[in-house]
């Protein structure tokens, strides 16, 4: 594994805040709380890489032009997916996904979600264009 330099931004909004469990991100990166949708869209714009689950910032990051990497479960990936150039999705590909069931959340496996792994996530981010100039991740950030 190489070691790059600069930030890795981790934008935290309400919910993200609410829930908690951000403890350990926290040591390694920048935190971005109580940020307005024009700074998301400042801070987007001008990633190198934005990685994010299905929602309504990894659409905004792949409008804008970041390369997106969009983690997607139970929701169809066909239908909801971010556009863009930049924009690519990983799934599980399991075989109830896209989810079935009248509400995702009452699935009792939720494999789609829970079977990715940091290991496959940073193997895929490793084979992108932008990863061999990038030069702005922090000290002790490996990809």
């Amino acid at each position: 594994m190489r070691q790059t330099q600069g930030a890795v931004v981790v934008i935290v909004g309400p919910v993200e805040a609410e829930r908690g469990g951000l403890e350990p991100l926290l040591g390694h990166t920048v935190a971005a709380f109580d940020l307005n949708l024009g700074q998301v869209t400042a801070v987007l714009k001008r990633s190198a890489l934005y990685l994010g689950n299905d929602s309504g910032v990894t659409h905004l990051a792949a409008a804008v032009g970041a390369r997106t990497i969009a983690l997607f479960g139970p929701s169809d990936a066909r239908r909801w997916a971010p556009r863009g150039e930049k924009a690519m999705v990983l799934n599980r590909k399991v075989e109830c996904s896209p989810c079935d069931l009248p509400s995702m959340k009452s699935c009792l496996h939720r494999t789609c979600l829970t079977e990715f792994t940091a290991e496959e996530i940073i193997a895929e981010l490793a084979n992108l264009p932008e990863m061999a100039s990038l030069t702005r991740l922090g000290p002790g950030i490996r990809v």
